[in-house]
C-alpha cells in the first residue's frame, strides 16, 4: 500500500472530504454542505492523502472561548483559554488500522495552535475511539 502523507487541506479537497464525511458518519449532504462553506471562517483541516487521493481528514474550529465554572473574567484581569476543537475525524475504511487517524489529530492539534488556540480538545463519537 502506498505512503501517504498529510497537509492542510486546499479547497478543492472538498468534494472529497464530503464524500469521505458520509461515508463514515452517513450525515446529510445538506450538513456537510453548510459545513465546509462555513469553515474557512471558522476554522480548517488536515488531510491525509495517497496518490493525491484524500483518505482521512480532521477539521479543526478555532475560536471557542472556555469558561470556567464559578470563574468571572473580567477585563483586563483575565482572558478566557481559547479553544481549538477537533472534529469529524475520519478515514476510510481500506486505509483504517495504519495510524493515519493519529497522525491527523496530532497535525490538527498543530494547526490550531498555530490559529492561536490555547488548549485543544475533541470528543470521540464512540469509546473506542478514545
Amino acid at each position: 500500500m502506498s505512503a501517504y502523507e498529510i497537509r492542510e487541506y486546499k479547497i478543492f479537497d472538498v468534494p472529497a472530504m464530503r464524500r469521505l464525511w458520509h461515508e463514515v458518519f452517513g450525515d446529510p449532504e445538506e450538513l456537510t454542505e453548510i459545513f465546509y462553506l462555513m469553515l474557512p471562517d471558522m476554522g480548517s483541516a488536515v488531510v491525509a492523502t495517497v496518490d493525491n487521493k484524500v483518505v482521512g481528514m480532521a477539521n479543526v474550529i478555532n475560536g471557542m472561548e472556555l469558561i470556567e465554572s464559578g470563574v468571572q473574567y473580567i477585563e483586563h484581569e483575565k482572558e478566557p483559554p481559547v479553544c481549538g476543537y477537533i472534529y469529524a475525524v475520519a478515514v476510510s475504511p481500506e486505509h483504517r488500522g495504519r495510524g493515519i487517524g493519529r497522525e491527523l489529530c496530532l497535525e490538527a492539534e498543530k494547526l490550531a495552535k498555530k490559529r492561536e488556540s490555547d488548549i485543544v480538545c475533541t470528543l470521540p463519537a464512540s469509546e473506542s475511539l478514545y
